[in-house]
């Protein structure tokens, strides 16, 4: 096999990883899991149309739905934004990787504060009603969650509203690019396993 016939293989398997990273097919779920509005979607969890492409995933819940931690991390902010409601910050990044911010948006209560460390799985915030009167969450009780790679500047945070209070970034990260069990595999978390510190899990408990 000469060189340029190499060179053709590797670039072909090169395209076909790429196109498979950034095209991540319909999501596997576990048993009970459901997403009511995914990333890049057109509508709203009640298939009303939204003005531009979501820039994360809405998991509908009832009153009290525990919400826990995707991976390890340190809370960053936990705090009510005037049109997100009450909204939690954690830097999940991964010293040598890329920074990995995640907004738990939308609840209830927050069980967490800033500047304390989390653990993946740890309960940090319930889904409630208080939320649903927010123009943001639309009346519908869920969680959003957004993942991002630059903290918004806390001199500018006074200057914007949503998910750009808290991030700088333009657009959201497609976290089905970063479940544990690889792309478009939704993971479940189960204690006593041990997942790529790097890669997320589901932010509630799974019906295993």
């Amino acid at each position: 096999m000469n060189i340029k016939t190499i060179s053709v293989i590797f670039g072909i398997s090169l395209v076909y990883i790429l196109f498979n990273f950034l095209t991540v097919r319909e999501p596997q779920l576990p048993p009970g899991a459901k997403i009511a509005s995914d990333f890049g979607s057109r509508t709203d969890a009640l298939g009303r149309k939204r003005r531009r492409k979501h820039q994360g995933i809405d998991i509908i819940g009832p009153v009290g739905t525990e919400i826990i931690a995707i991976a390890d991390g340190n809370v960053l902010a936990a705090e009510d934004e005037s049109c997100w409601g009450l909204t939690i910050m954690i830097d999940h990044s991964v010293t040598g990787k890329k920074p990995l911010m995640a907004l738990y948006g939308h609840l209830d209560e927050m069980l967490v504060k800033e500047n304390e460390s989390v653990k993946r799985g740890q309960l940090i915030g319930r889904l409630g009603d208080k939320a649903t009167k927010r123009k943001c969450v639309r009346g519908i009780r869920h969680l959003h969650l957004q993942l991002g790679r630059k903290i918004q500047a806390k001199e500018k945070k006074s200057h914007y509203w949503g998910y750009s209070y808290f991030l700088e970034d333009k657009k959201g990260l497609n976290p089905h690019h970063f479940w544990a069990h690889g792309p478009g595999i939704v993971t479940c978390f189960v204690p006593g396993i041990n997942y790529p510190k790097d890669k997320i899990t589901w932010p509630l408990h799974c019906k295993l």
